[in-house]
């Protein structure tokens, strides 16, 4: 269960904490769970933390009512939140091909249609650490269903609506769009890697949900984003600890490997045997 948000004014919180607690909430807590929102605009920022902070401040004192309330303090209009980013230029008239102007109050930074796999567009981001690391479906089956299912639905079979995006709903992830997907496991995770560790905002005129960040911002560890990593690989019928070459389940190569050994082992002990004419005299 989330915290109570009822009362944030009262709980001593400035407008200004209350912005960085949910672009950005790592920054207070790096051990926290709750997602970070960095693509949201000043505009929405501000909306978010009007609405907490009203909440509560209307709520007369037990017992008295408000009229035996003493008389509240003259306050002064809360200082406005300062800007996280200057402001985002406008869209290019001719975007990079295959690309669709979207919504203009995003940051120039972020990732039009599926981002970093479009070669030179702006704001490309290289895979992370975790491309390169074998995580764990059980781990990410669970990461999964804090994070994604929201927004990519029950084993990502997708169907979540989101107004004002190409097609009208959040893509799905399984089975996923043939652009990510390959057979060679390393190719696909660093494919889906980029989107995780750098975020996307999809196709369209004004898309109300976008790709979180979770790499740059910190949300998930590198170990986490391996762990998603794998289970949708194993969601696509991946397997992400498959080996590259030569292609045979690791199951299969170690036992390979283990039985060369054991024969390597009784050769070794048959040629040392006294009697067997290798020996020494």
């Amino acid at each position: 269960m989330g915290p109570d948000l009822s009362d944030e004014s009262g709980r001593g919180h400035s407008r200004a904490w209350l912005a960085t607690q949910v672009s950005n909430p790592k920054s207070h807590d790096p051990n926290t769970i709750m997602p970070s929102y960095p693509t949201l605009s000043d505009t929405q920022l501000n909306q978010i933390v009007d609405y907490l902070m009203s909440l509560g401040a209307a709520t007369p004192a037990a017992g008295g009512g408000a009229a035996n309330a003493p008389p509240a303090a003259e306050k002064t209009a809360p200082p406005a939140i300062p800007a996280r980013r200057a402001a985002a230029p406008p869209v290019p008239a001719t975007p990079p091909a295959g690309l669709v102007p979207t919504n203009p109050s995003l940051p120039a930074s972020a990732i039009h249609g599926i981002g970093p796999l479009f070669s030179g567009s702006a704001g490309q981001g290289p895979p992370g650490p975790a491309a390169s690391v074998i995580g764990s479906v059980d781990h990410g089956a669970k990461l999964f269903l804090l994070y994604c299912t929201s927004c990519h639905g029950a084993d990502g079979k997708g169907g979540v609506p989101n107004p004002g995006a190409e097609g009208g709903t959040i893509p799905a992830l399984n089975p996923i769009q043939r652009k990510f997907f390959s057979e060679d496991p390393g190719e696909f995770a660093t494919n889906i890697d980029r989107v995780l560790q750098h975020g996307a905002i999809p196709k369209g005129p004004l898309p109300e949900k976008s790709m979180l960040v979770f790499g740059k911002t910190h949300s998930l560890s590198q170990e986490e984003i391996a762990d998603l990593e794998a289970y949708i690989l194993a969601l696509n019928g991946v397997e992400r600890a498959q080996l590259k070459h030569p292609g045979i389940p690791p199951r299969t190569y170690f036992l390979i490997v283990i039985a060369a050994f054991a024969l390597a082992v009784a050769g070794i002990a048959w040629i040392r045997k006294p009697g067997s004419g290798t020996g020494r005299n």
